[in-house]
């Protein structure tokens, strides 16, 4: 059997075709840009949040080859997670979630193309120019922030060091200390407004310990004092982020860095 991230590497090809879908189950009609060579068929039309490019995605799924052997399956996993429409999918799933609801279920069938092609995958799980075919459903939908939380100027403490922060929601419980692990939900803008990272890609907070260098020094030094749930945006200044250096494609010499941050979880320091 396959794991997730072997099952679901990317095999990219899109062939663009509109056509108009509809599902015998509902007179509901919606307009989806499906590729040449992905066949849908919802089973169960879904009430709740519509998935759309971008979106993270929470589904449980189960992968049929054309002789109707099951290849890979969540259920017995768990579910899995994926951002639709940026390529850490197989073509034929980051298009074939298009205009699905939360709550609906699909079958997806797809070419070879649109899946693993003259290759195959998991070691001959999934056989060269293998046709497949997924029963899939859609427990959750999640959005990126597209925005800093909103705050009022008057609120912003500025440290000696330069580092300024908000509390947008006071927490709960003893505060974090040098040392403490902590779990945290992030989002980071740049000033003009860009996302370069937010941990809701990832579907889960992201673990350090607090003041021992793991992280970039605005952090080590914003999180203390935070407790339980509390919510602050820190606005980090470069010397105490990434300094002359840029970071990646996103991230540029000299950069101002925006946090909404949340704490989620403290483990104190033995």
């Amino acid at each position: 059997m396959l794991t997730s991230k072997s099952f679901l590497s990317v095999f990219a090809l899109f062939l663009s075709s509109t056509i108009l879908f509809s599902c015998g189950q509902s007179e509901t009609e919606y307009e989806a840009d499906f590729p040449e060579g992905l066949q849908v068929e919802d089973t169960v039309v879904g009430d709740g949040e519509l998935a759309s490019e971008g979106d993270i995605v929470l589904v449980h799924y189960t992968g049929y080859l054309e002789n109707g052997e099951i290849f890979d399956s969540s259920q017995e996993r768990g579910p899995f997670s994926f951002q639709i429409g940026v390529g850490q999918v197989i073509e034929g799933w980051d298009k074939g979630f298009q205009g699905m609801r939360v709550g609906g279920q699909r079958t997806l069938i797809m070419a070879p193309e649109l899946a693993y092609g003259e290759t195959g995958a998991g070691g001959g799980a999934i056989p060269p120019n293998a046709t497949l075919t997924f029963e899939v459903e859609l427990l959750d939908v999640t959005r990126e922030p597209d925005s800093v939380w909103d705050y009022d100027e008057d609120d912003v403490v500025t440290t000696e060091s330069g580092l300024q922060y908000v509390i947008i929601a006071e927490g709960e419980g003893d505060a974090v200390e040098s040392g403490d692990m902590v779990h945290v939900h992030y989002d980071g803008f740049l000033t003009d407004g860009t996302l370069f990272d937010t941990s809701v890609r990832r579907g889960q907070p992201l673990v350090f310990q607090v003041g021992v260098g793991r992280v970039i020094q605005g952090w080590d030094e914003g999180l203390v004092g935070m407790r339980l749930n509390e919510q602050r945006v820190l606005i980090i200044p470069s010397d105490l982020a990434y300094g002359d250096q840029a970071r990646g494609d996103l991230i540029p010499a000299g950069a101002t860095l925006l946090f909404n941050v949340n704490v989620v979880d403290i483990i104190p320091a033995d």
